[in-house]
């Protein structure tokens, strides 16, 4: 139907559009269009923010469309169904007058733009959320248009418009949006607050508490005065209601208040907790006093989470369900953004898969089916598990929403990526770069959140091997307007290592670690103090870039030329870490000295490699000595760290034994390794390894040796030292290994691009005669042929 008169939809299609929805059939043709208009207006800002010739170009073609649909409208009037219901008429005027003046004022034409805004008249009681929109929208924009800005009469018109704080104000979409606004041009600090008066109190909190730009200290402040607040009249009075009563809207209001605020202490880098302690009896007397509150229920799940008591925590979020569940049933809930704001904080919550009852697995999918429900009623574009999401770059849509939706939404789609981002089926079915793409797509204002979710994706297709088309999106979405993002040009090199020339990743490598030796000098030859901070982020960077370049010096130069750097990389080691790592600062030392592990580790692999090349070569005492030394590197790898299980260690230590020639010690190790972790595919190779040396069987899989570099192919010679009992203990011994390698390639997402499983898995196969075994060689040989010089996963 496309006709201009008013039906039932024309209710829902506001309510689409307070959303962010761009499609709509309310049955009202002008309606459809001046909502589609809107769309692309406020699509227009978000998108082109500054004043651009090309963008005005755009108002242009707005402007010229605001005042077709103004004819059809002043037609329009003539209808009887117009005329007949002038509320809705009225209604439609609005939003065109608004439109048109915010079109007006981004071309510069601000006399206009306040000409405009004045012809719009709220001539009747609010039916519907629209108008409050609409209310606000003229308010901010007469805000930006005025001189001067009184905090107190602000709050006071403010008051006006909006009576209460709404209860579901997260759900309230491009409300909430421009109430974040309105906050943003007030000058409201801690000294204001405390000269507004009681009938404002809770406006002002509420706007405070919406700013971007509070610092710590005005935001420690802000939560103290906050809590002084609760002993006031207003709230301490408070009790529980009747039967024929609701909840205190006061204390609810305040509620929404705290929720905010608890949220933005949870983001400091140092909490104290006689910061957050203090709420514990307002909290638990404000349970005391309201009748099955989802919104207390949330302020408690949320502090209870910051103070690390989970199991309260979770059992308030099992409240919110239950309670927002039967509003549901009675058709009064309608606060689905908190809601699954809500699921976000319990999945957040360190907890087991299974805790108080509640599985994350269920909780993810009560979740996902929330976020598809919304993207199914308001026809927005969702990545399900498909093709699609393998190529954002050809299907890269931006999709607009309200901020506070948008934010709450990637944390959705980020929080179940990661969650499930170690899952061999999830990868494979292409859901993690589905949950991305649906993150990436809402583009959010924080440019800085969206570079981190664009390098997962990247990460995430290298891991997946869509190698050719991550290096695509890395120059294209990343590098080209990120230059200095150093971790992305690693991931980069190590994509180009793949192939057989790895000159352009040895050159990547090279070219960064230059840059990144040239900032430190630089801020070393500043001749006066500057306030320019140690960055331990480029200090680990730095040296895990000069880790690549001796994985590739190995490759390309040899083994000796890259045990003759070995000397650099320390020196570079000590150079970023010696005298700027704070002893308090546990979290970097630990992770210092986890990358020194790492280049102990190297060493040691290095020895280990001379040891067996001249090994070959000749008899004399210079290969021992490798071996000898490797010994050491590996003593000093494992004295770091004590009381941290570093599998790593017994995974090189049981090759070293292997090179020594003592089985059962190597054995003892890699069993260790798979003590710890059962599908690691360094752990499950070494033990694969091991027990096939003892294979005495030619096998039929070497007619394929030619597609395939395996330095294991055959057996070791009949020399080694005895490592099982009998042939029952040597039978046992292969269907272990079977397990290991069929159980890590399910698990492990690691284990299943592993060229060298994929080989252990064929030889098994090929051994018991089962016919998989030329599908897992080939597997082996895909896998080899995308085989980084160094595992992604030290990135």
């Amino acid at each position: 139907m496309s006709s201009d008169s008013i039906t039932d939809p024309f209710l829902e299609a506001l309510d689409a559009r307070i959303f962010g929805a761009s499609h709509f059939d309310s049955g009202v043709k002008i309606l459809d269009d001046i909502l589609n208009l809107q769309f692309r207006l406020y699509y227009n800002i978000a998108t082109n923010p500054h004043n651009t010739t090309a963008n005005n170009n755009k108002l242009d073609i707005l402007l010229k469309e605001c005042e077709i649909i103004q004819v059809r409208c002043d037609q329009s009037i003539q209808l009887s169904s117009f005329a007949d219901n002038k509320y809705y008429l009225n209604l439609i005027l609005n939003i065109l007058q608004n439109c048109k003046a915010i079109v007006q004022f981004y071309r510069g034409d601000k006399a206009s733009a306040r000409k405009t805004l004045n012809k719009t008249h709220f001539e009747y009681a609010l039916k519907h959320d629209f108008e409050l929109l609409l209310q606000l929208e003229k308010f901010y924009y007469n805000l930006q248009l005025s001189e001067s800005q009184d905090v107190e009469s602000v709050l006071k018109q403010l008051s006006i418009i909006m009576k209460d704080i709404p209860l579901n104000i997260l759900s309230k979409g491009y409300i909430f949006d421009y109430l974040h606004s309105i906050s943003s041009l007030l000058k409201l600090n801690i000294n204001t607050l405390e000269r507004i008066r009681a009938p404002l109190k809770l406006h002002a909190f509420f706007l405070f508490i919406l700013k971007e730009d509070i610092d710590n200290g005005e935001l420690l402040k802000f939560n103290k005065m906050l809590i002084e607040y609760t002993t006031s009249k207003n709230i301490a009075d408070i009790k529980f209601p009747k039967a024929n009563q609701l909840n205190s809207i006061i204390l609810e209001q305040f509620h929404i208040i705290l929720q905010l605020n608890l949220q933005k202490l949870s983001t400091l880098s140092q909490l104290s907790s006689k910061v957050v302690h203090p709420w514990k009896s307002f909290i638990i007397s404000s349970m005391g006093r309201t009748f099955q509150s989802h919104i207390v229920s949330k302020s408690s799940m949320i502090f209870f989470h910051l103070i690390d008591e989970n199991l309260e925590s979770v059992l308030n979020f099992k409240n919110i369900i239950k309670y927002t569940h039967q509003l549901i049933q009675l058709n009064k809930f309608q606060d689905r953004i908190s809601l699954i704001d809500s699921y976000n904080w319990a999945l957040s919550m360190d907890i087991n898969d299974k805790s108080h009852g509640m599985e994350k697995s269920d909780i993810i999918k009560e979740l996902l089916k929330l976020l598809t429900s919304f993207y199914q009623d308001y026809n927005v574009k969702l990545f399900n598990n498909n093709k699609e999401s393998l190529n954002f770059i050809s299907n890269n849509i931006k999709t607009i929403l309200p901020n506070m939706i948008t934010h709450v939404f990637i944390k959705s789609w980020s929080i179940i990526y990661e969650l499930n981002n170690q899952k061999v089926d999830m990868l494979q079915s292409n859901q993690l770069t589905s949950y991305l793409c649906n993150a990436m797509s809402l583009s959010p204002k924080d440019q800085d959140v969206l570079l981190q979710l664009y390098y997962k994706y990247a990460y995430t297709l290298t891991v997946k091997r869509q190698i050719d088309t991550a290096i695509s999106f890395l120059q294209s979405f990343i590098l080209k307007d990120n230059p200095f993002f150093y971790k992305a040009w690693h991931l980069l090199a190590l994509c180009k290592s793949i192939k057989e020339d790895k000159q352009d990743s040895y050159k990547i490598i090279c070219s960064v670690l230059e840059s990144l030796q040239n900032d430190e000098e630089a801020q070393e030859e500043v001749p006066f103090k500057t306030d320019i901070k140690w960055d331990k982020n480029k200090a680990w960077e730095t040296v895990n870039f000069k880790l690549t370049e001796l994985y590739l010096l190995d490759e390309i130069f040899g083994t000796r030329e890259a045990v003759e750097v070995l000397p650099d990389l320390f020196e570079m080691y000590h150079n970023v870490y010696d005298g700027n790592v704070d002893s308090t600062d546990l979290a970097t030392i630990k992770k210092q000295n986890t990358q020194l592990q790492q280049i102990w580790l190297l060493t040691a692999e290095l020895y280990m490699k001379l040891h067996e090349e001249e090994n070959q070569l000749t008899t004399d005492d210079s290969a021992s000595d490798w071996l000898r030394q490797a010994r050491e590197a590996i003593a000093e790898a494992k004295g770091l760290n004590p009381g941290i299980t570093n599998i790593n260690c017994y995974i090189l230590e049981g090759y070293y034994f292997i090179l020594e020639r003592n089985p059962t010690m190597a054995l003892n190790e890699f069993e260790k390794a798979l003590y710890y972790d059962k599908n690691n595919a360094d752990a499950v190779v070494g033990y694969s390894h091991l027990i096939f040396s003892y294979e005495e069987e030619d096998t039929c899989l070497e007619r394929f040796l030619p597609l395939i570099e395996i330095q294991d192919a055959k057996p070791l010679d009949s020399t080694l030292p005895p490592l099982f009992i009998n042939k029952t203990d040597k039978l046992a011994a292969l269907a272990s290994v079977k397990l290991l390698l069929e159980r890590s390639i399910i698990n492990s997402i690691e284990a299943f691009y592993s060229a060298d499983v994929w080989w252990y898995l064929s030889l098994i196969y090929e051994k018991y005669q089962e016919k998989e075994y030329q599908d897992a060689l080939l597997t082996c040989i895909r896998n080899k042929e995308t085989t980084p010089i160094r595992p992604f996963k030290f990135l």
